[in-house]
């Protein structure tokens, strides 16, 4: 359902339910104002009717009844008299009544207001004592269903115009909000009509201020996707460069193996070409692990064990560590003191311990150590190479990046792949050149917790 529909919907239902609520509310607020203002009037009409009888009325002295009963009454027009009544009594005795009042009850006792059925209708009745301690005793009543007529005649007479034009104020809220929409309707069409390699950003140029942090985190978005595959492109370029050059290599002493008949070159060529296919393998690994790390946003978060860990990465890099006859020597921290507590994906952490190895087992001193110290907020890998000057070192992590005149085999995706395992679980890493104790340069890297 789209946001316009949802909007509309709401209006819908909720405008009448408002509606009626408000209804409500002025059908009380309007029969509390009736009743207030008839129950003046009765207290009124009670006053001066005690204020007219003498104050030593005698029960012989009036009629039962008034004099013609309705007879005398003058054209009324529009009143409707027999909802109103008034009586009198002396003593317990009724001596003076309209044509109505003479169904009012004595109602021994009551005073004030007494709501009461009278000839099976409800009216409400007021009683009056005489203030002096007289016998004389008045009440004037009303039937409720004047009162009840009088509240809906009022109401309806406002709610009939709200009720017919509310129709019209449901179609003026969708017209609202369709223009109030029309903003969002259109950066939506541009977007589709937008082709798949064009991320500019949208701008917030006429756009409304609702929309200007929405807009924004979209733009935002869009040169997020356009960098990622701005890299991948030039990720799938390197890669194509540099898986060429083995296969090319791997080709030509392919082919001299297959043309030379002397023993010595096909020698040479069998060399050539299980050197290629090393290298080519090792570069096919090394971008599926880029990869699988660029693609790992739903990342583990499992307790590390950093033995484990570390005797996995060891294990991978045996066959480099075997053939520069590199020394490794793993130093743990004190009894008591637990090597960098922390979750992630064991797998990664494993793929980049291994990356960092490889990279100083290939670029130490041949027949040299290579040292892991594991501390408690730190892993520390040195190795007693010649080191990298500042400018190599600033490039570090950049892909298929390699130190210019570098001798040895490599993808240049080792660092790289070291680095994004590290952002991914928020862990700094850290090049710098070392003088060991012996005088041996070297380089260090350290994987430490990231600073909040």
């Amino acid at each position: 359902m789209t946001l316009q529909r949802r909007l509309l919907l709401y209006i819908a239902l909720m405008a009448p339910l408002v509606w009626a609520v408000a209804a409500g509310a002025a059908w009380w607020r309007t029969q509390h104002e009736i009743d207030e203002l008839y129950d003046t009037e009765l207290v009124r009409l009670s006053r001066q009717v005690l204020s007219l009888l003498p104050p030593t009325i005698e029960a012989t002295d009036l009629p039962a009844k008034a004099p013609g009963g309705d007879a005398l009454d003058p054209a009324g027009g529009a009143a409707e008299l027999q909802t109103m009544s008034v009586a009198v009594w002396i003593g317990d005795r009724r001596v003076l009544s309209d044509t109505e009042g003479a169904s009012l009850p004595w109602g021994d006792g009551a005073d004030g207001f007494v709501d009461m059925p009278i000839d099976g209708r409800r009216w409400r009745v007021y009683y009056l004592r005489d203030p002096t301690g007289g016998l004389r005793r008045v009440a004037v009543g009303q039937d409720l269903a004047e009162r009840a007529e009088l509240a809906e005649g009022l109401l309806l007479s406002q709610m009939l115009p709200w009720l017919a034009v509310l129709p019209l104020l449901l179609v003026a809220l969708a017209f609202s909000v369709r223009r109030a929409l029309a903003p969002l309707r259109s950066i939506s069409h541009a977007l589709e009509r937008r082709d798949a390699n064009d991320l500019t950003p949208i701008g917030s140029a006429g756009v409304p201020a609702d929309l200007v942090a929405l807009v924004g985190s979209i733009d935002r978005l869009l040169l997020r996707v356009d960098d990622a595959i701005r890299q991948e492109r030039r990720f799938t370029a390197d890669a194509a460069h540099e898986l060429r050059t083995p296969i090319a290599t791997a080709r030509a002493h392919w082919d001299a193996l297959r043309l030379s008949s002397h023993a010595a070159d096909r020698e040479r060529a069998v060399a050539g070409v299980s050197g290629g296919l090393q290298r080519l393998a090792h570069l096919v690994s090394q971008m599926l692990a880029m990869a699988r790390a660029d693609a790992s946003s739903g990342l583990r978060h499992d307790p590390i064990d950093w033995q484990s860990v570390i005797g996995q990465a060891l294990e991978d890099a045996l066959p480099v560590i075997e053939a520069h006859d590199t020394q490794v020597d793993v130093d743990w921290p004190d009894a008591g003191v637990e090597p960098m507590p922390m979750a992630g994906d064991a797998g990664l952490l494993a793929s980049m311990l291994r990356n960092l190895v490889d990279n100083a087992a290939r670029y130490g001193r041949p027949g040299g150590h290579v040292c892991i110290q594991v501390a408690a907020d730190r892993i520390v890998v040195e190795d007693e190479g010649p080191g990298l000057d500042e400018a190599t070192r600033a490039h570090l992590g950049e892909r298929f990046h390699r130190s210019a005149g570098s001798r040895h085999p490599g993808s240049g995706l080792g660092v790289s792949i070291a680095t994004r395992v590290c952002a991914l679980h928020g862990l700094d890493i850290r090049f710098e050149n070392r003088t060991g104790p012996s005088g041996n340069e070297g380089l260090r890297v350290t994987v430490l917790r990231a600073r909040a």
